[in-house]
C-alpha cells in the first residue's frame, strides 16, 4: 500500500511516501532534492509539471515518487550513499542535456562511487 502526502511549501516539494520497506528520509529527500535541480536547469524531456487531475500532484511530483519506488530496492544504501547521490545529479548536466532514465543514473550513480573508491584508495 502506498499513501502519499504532499508538502509544496519548500518550494521544490517534499514527498513522503508510506510502503511496505520504506525509503528512509535521507534518501527520500537526496532523491526530491537532485531531480528538483534536474528540474531548474530545464533538461530536455523532464517530467510535466503539469497537474495530475485529481490527484492533488504535478507529473513531477508523481516522478519524483517513482524514482524513490524504484531506486530504494535496487542497491543497498546507507546514508554513506548520500554524497554519491548528490554528486551523480550534480555530474549528470555535465555530460548530458537530456532528463535521465533511472537505469542511467544508477549506472553514472556506480561510476561516481567507483571513482571515489578508487581515490581513497590511491590515497592511502
Amino acid at each position: 500500500m502506498l499513501k502519499l502526502s504532499l508538502d509544496t511549501s519548500s518550494g521544490i516539494g517534499h514527498i513522503e511516501a508510506v510502503m511496505n520497506k520504506a525509503a528512509p528520509q535521507w534518501f527520500r529527500i537526496e532523491i526530491n532534492r537532485g531531480l528538483g535541480r534536474l528540474r531548474a536547469l530545464k533538461l530536455r524531456n523532464p517530467p510535466s509539471g503539469d497537474q495530475i487531475p485529481g490527484m492533488g500532484m504535478t507529473v513531477a511530483d508523481a516522478n519524483t515518487i517513482e524514482w524513490v519506488k524504484v531506486l530504494w530496492p535496487s542497491r543497498g544504501w546507507s546514508e554513506r550513499s548520500a554524497p554519491f547521490i548528490a554528486e551523480a545529479f550534480e555530474e549528470w548536466p555535465r555530460r548530458n542535456a537530456d532528463w535521465p532514465t533511472i537505469a542511467e543514473f544508477l549506472q553514472l550513480f556506480d561510476e561516481v562511487r567507483e571513482h571515489a573508491r578508487r581515490d581513497e584508495a590511491r590515497q592511502q
